[in-house]
């Protein structure tokens, strides 16, 4: 099944990160997998998804950046992210979707 939702945002590579590297961040939040590829000009796309019979937490699905925000914060563990950033990038966008193609 590859019926997800997920988000991507764009940001600065953080300080420990290689930056030719694909960073793969299995259940880096609770029931979600997530993906840091690099870009050009020192920048990561970190990608964020669930499927859809495991909602993720609500607070994601949050309109409040703050929220998100203190969410992040409390249970991303994988490297430090700027926490505001990221969640101002997140409410800011709808949740994308997969579907299998046949």
């Amino acid at each position: 099944d590859i019926f997800t939702n997920f988000k991507s945002v764009h940001i600065s590579l953080p300080p420990k990160l290689e930056r030719t590297s694909v960073h793969v961040l299995p259940q880096c939040l609770p029931g979600i997998n997530g993906i840091g590829l690099p870009e050009t000009n020192g920048k990561i796309n970190l990608a964020f998804g669930y499927m859809l019979d495991t909602p993720c937490d609500e607070a994601l699905h949050s309109s409040d950046a703050a929220v998100v925000a203190g969410y992040l914060k409390a249970n991303f563990k994988a490297f430090e992210l700027p926490w505001d950033e990221v969640a101002g990038l997140w409410v800011d966008q709808a949740w994308s979707q997969t579907g299998q193609v046949h």
